[in-house]
Formats: C-alpha cells, structure tokens, sequence
C-alpha cells in the first residue's frame, strides 16, 4: 500500500486549468471501482480549484470525486511533472505524469482499499499502450494493449516476429499487425487490414503516422519512396510479409508522374516484356533481372571472346605465365557457363 502524500498549502490560484472538462451526466449508473479507469481521469477527477506556487499546486477535486486532492507539479505556468490523487483519507488513489500540461505518461492507479489496479501509461488522460491489470493479491489478470481507456483484448503479441502485435476485430479477421515500443505505441512498420484484406502499410513514430508505404487495392498495390508514387500493380507478399513487385506493373519517376518502365516485373525488378524510357533512350524488349536481355547478351558474348582471347595468349605468346593466364581464363569460363543459369534462377 503506498503511504500518502502529505498536502500543503498556501498557493496562489494561477495554474493552467485548460483541457479539465467534466459532465456529471458522464458517470454510468451501476459500475464497479475498476471501471472507472475505463475513462479520462480528467473527468473521473475534475479539478474545481487550484491552490499554486511557481512549483507545486494542490488542487480540489468535485465530482463525482468531491473531496479528493491532486498535488502535482508546474513548469512555466502549465502543469508539468509527478502527479498525486489522494482520497479524503489521504490515501493514494492514482500517480502519473503530466507533460506539458496534458496527462501523459506512466501511471499507477489503485483499488479505493489501496491495492495496486493498474500499471501501464496515460494518454491524453486515457489509458494507452501497454499496461497490466491487477487482483487484490497482485496477480496479473491483464497484460496487454489499452485504447481510449479500455483493453483490447484481441490484440496479441507475435511470436514469430519480436516486438509486433496482431489485432483481431469481432468477425474473426485481422484488424491490424503493428511493431510497438515498451510503451505499447506504434513504432515502426504497421500493417492495417480491411474486412481482411490488406489495405495500407505505413511506418510511425511515437505512435505517429511519418508516412504511407503502400495502399492495396485487391491485387492491386501502390508503392510510396517518400511519399511520392513510385509504383503502380501487381505484387505477392512473402511469408515474412515483404512486399515484392512481381507481375504487370508501371514503375514511375521521381515526380510520381513520368513513367520510367511500364511492364513485367519478378522479385522486384523488370524482368519479361517491358518498355523503358531513359532519358533520350527508349528500350523495348525483354529484359532478365532488371537489364535488358540485348545487354545480358552482349555481356554473353564479351565472357567467351574474353575466354579465348586469355586462352590463346597463354598458349601462343606467354606460356611460361600459364598460371596467371589459366586463372584468369578460368573466371571468364566460369562466368560464359553459368551466368545463363543464375539469369534463369533470377
């Protein structure tokens, strides 16, 4: 149980009271003490008046909380920093974090009997992200994600990829695979479903969307480079849920709007029936791994002329180098042999 934190006095009233609204029509008739973190603590708690110095301020709370005090403290005005609920028997009913006068951070809130109820974070006065639920004895009963104040009981942490969580939706189907940090927030690469179908891929930091990856549209995808279309088609996904350009496609310019190849793609690059435009020079052919097959030809051929050009000079001008010479041979053997193969694995 933690002990309670002593109150002080003699403040001026100058704190930050914005963003603390409270409707008494909010309280639902019939919940128990637990499902009051299901709401903002900034209506659970609603500060009626504040007492403050430049460093602390000890404020009333009404209701449906009459009588309880919060002690937090203040930076430039606006609350900022640890702060305390104690009820009206100076016991401790929440600690968390204001950041710049909005409730966000770690938190721990209690049972009214002083057992630990909850350890996770806040955001925006909500519970958010990661956290765990506890009984009276201190046995977990929940560990896992929170939204808007409430668990999420379908999401689940992955096991074939760290640190990534799956949410289910109500129909069974995959709402969501994102990476998260320790905090619960997106932190990474996320991948977001409709009606069971993947529909976008995003990156985010500190569960903030930075930018688009991919939109999906059936078999359909369009591919994002800093937020510019690069590509336009058709795609398979790998079991390691890489996405890969592989079919019919047009790959674009820089400026998402010239069209720099428009045709077959394989693993990623051209590969079949393709048309390119480079700059002045237009090619229109088939094209193996991304290089035009009039290249990988001439490239063929250059191997065995290579070949044979090293082989004779061994034999005929230089045979008292022979290693050298047969080294050096053997390299553009090699490559005239099975570069086709390699080619065709491509």
């Amino acid at each position: 149980m933690v002990k309670p934190v002593k109150q002080q006095a003699g403040y001026s009233v100058d704190a930050d009271l914005r963003n603390m609204s409270f409707k008494e029509d909010d309280v639902e008739e019939g919940e128990n003490e637990e499902s009051i973190w299901n709401h903002s603590i900034l209506e659970e708690f609603p500060i009626m008046s504040v007492n403050s110095n430049e460093e602390k301020a000890i404020c009333s709370i009404g209701f449906p909380h009459a009588g309880f005090v919060l002690e937090v403290g203040i930076m430039d005005g606006t609350f900022h920093g640890s702060a305390v609920i104690q009820d009206t028997d100076e016991l401790v009913y929440a600690m968390f974090e204001y950041f710049q006068g909005k409730v966000n951070g770690a938190c721990k809130l209690y049972y009214s009997s002083g057992e630990l109820f909850f350890s996770g974070y806040l955001k925006d006065g909500y519970r958010s992200g990661r956290g765990q639920e506890f009984d009276k004895e201190g046995n977990i009963i929940f560990d896992g994600l929170f939204r808007n104040g409430y668990k999420i009981p379908q999401a689940t942490q992955m096991i074939d990829k760290k640190n990534y969580w799956k949410e289910i939706g109500s129909d069974d189907r995959v709402v969501s695979i994102c990476r998260k940090n320790e905090r619960g927030e997106n932190e990474g690469i996320c991948y977001f479903y409709s009606r069971g179908e993947l529909e976008r891929i995003s990156e985010w930091h500190n569960d903030v969307e930075t930018r688009i990856l991919y939109k999906f549209d059936g078999k359909i995808m369009r591919e994002f480079i800093d937020n510019v279309l690069r590509y336009k088609g058709e795609y398979v996904q790998k079991p390691s849920m890489k996405i890969v350009r592989q079919g019919r496609g047009t790959w674009y310019a820089k400026d998402g709007v010239k069209v720099r190849y428009q045709g077959d793609f394989k693993r990623g690059l051209y590969h079949g029936k393709g048309y390119c435009t480079l700059g002045k020079c237009e090619i229109g052919e088939g094209w193996m791994c991304g290089i035009p097959k009039s290249v990988l030809w001439a490239l063929y051929i250059l191997m065995w002329i290579l070949f044979v050009v090293y082989y004779l000079l061994w034999a005929l001008v230089f045979p008292s180098h022979w290693v050298q010479f047969v080294v050096v041979a053997t390299i553009f053997y090699t490559i005239a042999m099975f570069g086709p193969i390699i080619l065709v694995m491509c």
